[in-house]
């Protein structure tokens, strides 16, 4: 299975043009922003400590957000669709931008 990550800062455009690319080659979009809204809906222990934090303006950490792409895997298992992920990653503490490797992702 491949994955392709989309990355940038909030607002840069990474779901218009995920929205575009997975048309135009029938990639399933994963977009860990609507992952994270769709737990606050659901009202999910998860959801109340995600909305708590982006209430506060803090980014969600990528320990939270794994859990959800896992379940979605396992959702998605059977379909085998190529998978285009939409996300925003920073490190955890002080913010600062850290790379990170798609490979590392238990996927």
């Amino acid at each position: 299975m491949r994955i392709i990550f989309v990355i940038g800062g909030p607002g840069s455009g990474k779901s218009t043009q995920c929205d575009l690319i997975s048309k135009d080659y029938g990639l399933l979009h994963v977009s860990t922003g609507q992952l994270l809204r769709d737990e606050i809906v659901a009202n999910t222990e998860r959801g109340t400590k995600v909305k708590d934090m982006m209430a506060r303006g803090e980014l969600v950490p990528l320990v939270s957000i794994l859990p959800l792409l896992l379940l979605l895997r396992e959702r998605e298992r059977e379909r085998e669709t190529r998978r285009l992920c939409s996300t925003v990653h920073r490190g955890p503490g002080d913010g600062e931008w850290t790379p990170f490797s798609p490979d590392g992702l238990p996927m």
